[in-house]
């Protein structure tokens, strides 16, 4: 009954003061906004259950090398994943895959190449899913030499077969092979991420008695219940040492790994990025809550009166301060339902930006019911953040002081004022570590997108060619292919073409550099590898510095390197005719001397640290025909227009080789910067939230300082007080408030860019000038923040200011 009738007050209370309620309301939703959109965004990726019989047991087993532990994790072989699925313990089940473009002809003859699957016979079922049609893989399917069969997705299985029963035993062309249909999986399937086609790991090159040794498998498993991530990489790691004892050195240099399955689509990358989100929408929560609170501290003051005498007449301290949390909590109500409706426009704006980086199939931004409930929760929290300390302050209000000084006016008490101020800076600091964040975020997005790339990119189209392992297994064969290609480019016309493993502007691998001859320090170097055809420079218009480009007879014995490299290694001597070696990682070092044929301008490929090009290494196609390339177009014509041209071409030399869609080249690197577009603009949003919201509790507090020192302004006035005395009076108190959320607030803004520095590329963290710029933007907004009340203040009418009282 006593609740009932708080509420009741409170309710009433909230409608007297809409003025207060609205500022409050607007303020704490904002907050809630943000942490609910960065919450249910962080859930979907990391926490939701996966839709996998038993996700929350279902792990990645992945290797690593025992000497470099921190390296990115290694692949297993075909021969681990068998000891380990046959011998182990701990798991409910093990299976393996591996990635691999899917050619499919149906028989109408166009072919589409799909996001394809090799997956061992008894992954359906570990996983938990059944087809929608026809049957699973049976453990004959998966075997070397075994009937080709393959199972569609629903979405494959509607858009090519119209959704006819009779797929079911239909032969269809895989990778120019024939395979029979015998199963189509559930809408919205399409495990691991955006899978279409499915076929047996016997089919895959890596599932060939030959690559039995070859780390070309992703293994993955569900433990059985009770089992811990360490007893299971302790029952594995026991059976890969024992697995071959005629191997013993070579298992014994690797040990199994569990991770979290959702790590093969999230790589531990993101774990910076995501800390610093949540950080940041902590901090906006907190400084929504120091700004209510504030309000509530203020507006103690103008009901001083009336608890002083509820309080004299009887009511306990305790009543009050519970009859104050119920307003605090119809507060935080009104605001969660607000902040419910800003955030799921936020997620709506979040989810079209991920959709475009093509998310895995089990990411959704649904807010299902732990998505609620931690959101009531949030909001609960905040009645005690910003309610607690306004309603004990007001509780202890000394009711017989306040009575007796009710003719001249309460005022607000040292006490109460320190803890405004307080929670000003407060405010002030966490608003510029968010301004740090954001700053730093957009900088380096405007940096990645002006920066220098070394050749004009405005003309060029880009498309990919894919090779699949099944139809291309030898490197003779691809050579071959690339070569055969590379001769029906020259003829294009109107159009200048060129293969490359990468485009200008793309992240490309890393080999350690050897030169021939130099033993000391200086003769080994870390640099990029790209792999190009014929003509590659004279289509970027780029032409050697000196030296000459490949051509095809140059086979794999030559090497152009960039003007940086040749700068770097080669200061004393000129590069041309200089032998070099790259480098495999690991312990197999490439035997083969190249020989460098020329030296050519400097093309961006990897990003690095303030804008400086990476040295590159250019071999031939022919010294690594790798299954993937780039084709690089130079061409005023249409994307249209230039895949009819290219299309018949690539098709002339192999039938079943469809070609992916034609783009421009800004098109495709505008879809590489989107993660970091996204990271910007969230951290800029928060920033420029938090900024408001200090903007409008350092001008609430001011505005309120000075209608409490009404009084004492017009007597200063009256005494014959300038306009500027009472500008200074007013501004010292906000001035000195501003000075140390400053001084906290860089001391945070230096964190927060140290945790971003292995994120960003082009902006260095620790750069004073940005810290500088931070701290005088924010300065400047807080001052006119206060500007606005100081102003009202001086132009008071001293008569007016004194009648007031």
């Amino acid at each position: 009954m006593d609740f009932t009738r708080d509420v009741r007050i409170g309710v009433r209370r909230l409608m007297q003061d809409r003025g207060f309620t609205l500022a409050a309301v607007v303020v704490l939703a904002l907050g809630l906004a943000a942490t609910n959109t960065i919450f249910t965004f962080t859930y979907a990726l990391f926490f939701r259950d996966l839709p996998i019989e038993g996700s929350r047991r279902f792990v990645l087993v992945t290797t690593e090398r025992i000497a470099t532990p921190a390296d990115r994790f290694q692949l297993a072989t075909l021969d681990e994943v068998e000891a380990w699925r046959t011998s182990n313990r701990t798991f409910e089940g093990i299976g393996a895959m591996t990635f691999g473009p899917m050619n499919v002809a149906d028989q109408s003859g166009a072919t589409e190449q799909l996001d394809g699957l090799y997956l061992s016979a008894n992954s359906f079922s570990l996983i938990g899913v059944r087809p929608l049609l026809g049957r699973d893989f049976r453990a004959e399917d998966d075997r070397p030499g075994a009937p080709p069969v393959v199972m569609l997705s629903e979405r494959v299985w509607r858009a090519r077969f119209a959704r006819q029963r009779s797929v079911i035993g239909l032969p269809i062309r895989v990778n120019g092979r024939p395979a029979t249909v015998i199963g189509v999986m559930p809408a919205g399937f399409a495990f691991p991420n955006e899978v279409a086609v499915w076929q047996p790991l016997g089919a895959a090159p890596a599932g060939q008695p030959e690559a039995r040794s070859r780390r070309e498998l992703t293994a993955f498993g569900r433990l059985n219940r009770g089992v811990t991530a360490d007893q299971a990489v302790a029952d594995l790691s026991e059976i890969t040492r024992t697995m071959e004892q005629g191997t013993a050195a070579r298992a014994a240099d690797v040990r199994p790994r569990i991770r979290d399955f959702r790590r093969l689509e999230v790589g531990e990358q993101a774990d910076p990025v995501f800390s610093v989100f949540v950080a940041s929408v902590g901090f906006v929560l907190l400084i929504a809550c120091a700004n209510v609170a504030n309000l509530l501290m203020a507006r103690s003051s103008r009901r001083s009166r009336e608890v002083s005498i509820r309080l004299a007449i009887g009511a306990s301290r305790a009543r009050i301060v519970r009859q104050l949390l119920v307003e605090s909590a119809l507060l935080a109500a009104i605001a969660g339902g607000a902040g419910l409706l800003l955030s799921r426009w936020g997620l709506t704006l979040i989810g079209s930006a991920v959709a475009q980086q093509h998310p895995p199939y089990w990411f959704t931004l649904d807010m299902d019911w732990r998505v609620f409930g931690t959101f009531a929760a949030i909001c609960l929290a905040t009645v005690f953040l910003f309610g607690l300390l306004p309603a004990i302050h007001t509780a202890r209000a000394a009711f017989a002081d306040v009575l007796s000084n009710g003719a001249r006016g309460a005022t607000e008490g040292l006490r109460s004022r320190r803890w405004t101020a307080a929670l000003v800076i407060c405010e002030l600091a966490l608003t510029i570590v968010l301004l740090m964040a954001g700053s730093l975020s957009i900088r380096d997005v405007i940096a990645e997108t002006n920066v220098d790339a070394g050749v004009d990119t405005a003309r060029f189209a880009v498309t990919q060619i894919a090779l699949p392992a099944t139809s291309y297994p030898e490197r003779v064969q691809r050579e071959a292919f690339y070569r055969s290609l590379d001769e029906r480019l020259a003829s294009l016309p109107g159009t200048s073409a060129a293969l490359a493993s990468a485009s200008p502007r793309s992240n490309v691998p890393f080999r350690t550099m050897r030169i021939e001859g130099r033993t000391d320090p200086d003769g080994e170097r870390r640099v990029s590898i790209v792999a190009i055809g014929a003509r590659y420079f004279a289509t970027l218009d780029a032409r050697p510095l000196r030296g000459r480009e490949f051509t095809w007879s140059d086979g794999a014995r030559a090497a152009i390197v960039n003007e940086r490299l040749a700068a770097m290694m080669f200061h004393d001597v000129d590069a041309l005719g200089q032998r070099i070696r790259l480098d495999e990682a690991g312990p197999s070092p490439q035997t083969e001397w190249l020989t460098i044929v020329g030296v050519v301008p400097n093309i961006r490929q990897n990003g690095q640290k303030g804008g400086v090009f990476d040295p590159i290494v250019y071999v031939p196609y022919a010294a690594a025909p790798i299954p993937t390339a780039v084709v690089m177009l130079r061409s005023d014509a249409t994307p249209g227009a230039i895949a009819g041209l290219l299309r018949p071409r690539i098709q002339s030399i192999d039938r079943d080789l469809p070609l992916s869609p034609v783009e421009p080249l800004e098109v495709a690197l505008d879809r590489r910067r989107l993660e970091g577009r996204l990271l910007g603009g969230m951290l800029g949003t928060f920033a420029t939230i938090a900024v408001v919201l200090a903007g409008i509790g350092l001008y609430a507090v001011t505005a309120f300082a000075v209608a409490q020192r009404t009084r004492e302004i017009g007597v200063r006035m009256a005494l014959g007080a300038r306009t500027p005395q009472i500008l200074v009076l007013v501004m010292r108190r906000a001035s000195l408030q501003i000075a140390l959320g400053v001084a906290l607030g860089a001391a945070g803004a230096t964190a927060v860019a140290t945790m971003l520095e292995g994120v960003l590329i082009h902006v260095r963290a620790g750069d004073p000038g940005a810290i500088a710029g931070v701290l005088m933007f924010l300065v400047l907004i807080t001052a006119l923040g206060c500007a606005v009340p100081a102003r009202r203040a001086a132009r008071l009418d001293p008569v007016a200011a004194l009648r007031s009282e």
